[in-house]
């Protein structure tokens, strides 16, 4: 069965890494998967990673505007070249030009966010439009596939269907670094050796919300005679302001946006999130898989990850610094070794790649 993955671009993206892991773990016997991204490429491009995977990867190569004026014809001239079995689509644009112009394959749609949600607080009141768009055309495709129960049910209520979930997945198990680079790492990031090291990776943008991570970890900072450090990966509008909050704190590094963050995962203990709104978060399970515990806001979403182990790590009241620095000091008291096996066992048990594929190929098989 010939799959064709339908994607804007494959810069490094928690729902590229997700196709990715999807494509990595399937039956090759059975299914064949091939890609096509609708934009260029840019910087943090996975499109080699791809490659390496024996994937045919094709590309309109199109702007947003001339996706618009001539991407219908390119777009139905490779699907007849392709002659896919099954479409799989993720994202605004690959969701509606999938439900306008392919009617004649059957479309699988993986929704990663509520998009009332998510593009409310990225672009205020357009984005209203756009998810009020999305989801009218999603509606047109054979199945409308969650990431999450709680995106499950909130997609599900509006297009009056009962959604399908596939939890998002990652590859089990990491390239471990040996001590002496780690070590390295470290000195390079100025952690003082024996710190606990809490970590953000992600955008940092409004609804990620990592200004309250800083300034919890500031307030931690002035209770705890702990060595602490803080590493927030990742840029975006915040980051003026989350600099202006840690006031040149030596503790507190942000190295950016990296193309690999496993190596900042290996030397971290606490994965940090704070944010108001996800789908199922892959830095999350990422995190989790290098055997970090979690620290997270209390949205339901995030819940989601302590239904199938408890002691992975804690939660904390949404949007609040001094919960959130008061649940940093319990970790600080915590059983790490316990909580650092116990989220291992949860991504092996729950939330690998293999899972995920074994998933869709019986939404696959059964269309």
């Amino acid at each position: 069965m010939k799959v064709l993955y339908v994607i804007s671009t494959l810069k490094r993206t928690g729902p590229v890494n997700l196709y990715y892991n999807i494509i990595y773990s399937h039956n090759r016997e059975s299914f064949e998967p091939v890609v096509l991204t609708l934009s260029p490429e840019g910087e943090f491009s996975r499109v080699k990673d791809f490659e390496t995977l024996r994937v045919p990867v094709y590309s309109l190569n199109l702007s947003r505007l001339n996706l618009i004026l001539n991407g219908r014809q390119k777009f139905k001239e490779i699907l007849e070249e392709i002659k896919p079995d099954v479409i799989n689509s993720c994202g605004v644009r690959p969701d509606i030009l999938c439900a306008l112009f392919a009617k004649k394959y059957k479309r699988v749609t993986y929704q990663q966010n509520y998009p009332y949600d998510d593009y409310s607080m990225l672009y205020g009141k357009p984005g209203y439009v756009l998810a009020y768009l999305q989801l009218q055309y999603i509606r047109r495709l054979n199945i409308i596939v969650a990431c999450s129960h709680y995106i499950g049910k909130k997609i599900g209520a509006i297009v009056n269907k009962n959604l399908p979930v596939v939890s998002n997945g990652v590859i089990f198990g990491y390239k471990k670094f040996d001590n002496k680079e780690l070590d390295e790492f470290r000195r390079k990031l100025s952690i003082m050796e024996g710190s606990v090291v809490f970590l953000f990776a992600g955008n940092l943008i409004p609804r990620k919300q990592p200004q309250v991570i800083v300034e919890a970890f500031n307030l931690l900072q002035k209770n705890t005679n702990k060595n602490i450090a803080l590493i927030i990966l990742g840029d975006g509008e915040l980051i003026k302001q989350c600099k202006k909050i840690a006031a040149n704190n030596p503790n507190i590094q942000f190295p950016g946006k990296v193309a690999d963050v496993s190596p900042y995962m290996q030397i971290g203990h606490y994965y940090v999130s704070a944010a108001l709104s996800e789908g199922l978060p892959v830095a999350v399970i990422e995190a989790m898989n290098h055997g970090m515990g979690v620290i997270l806001s209390d949205i339901p979403q995030h819940a989601e990850f302590f239904k199938t182990r408890i002691d992975i790590g804690y939660l904390f009241k949404t949007g609040n610094s001094k919960s959130l620095q008061n649940t940093m000091s319990d970790a600080l008291k915590a059983d790490y070794s316990t909580i650092s096996k116990n989220a291992i066992n949860n991504v092996k048990e729950n939330f690998t790649s293999e899972i995920m594929a074994n998933e869709f190929e019986e939404i696959y098989s059964g269309l």
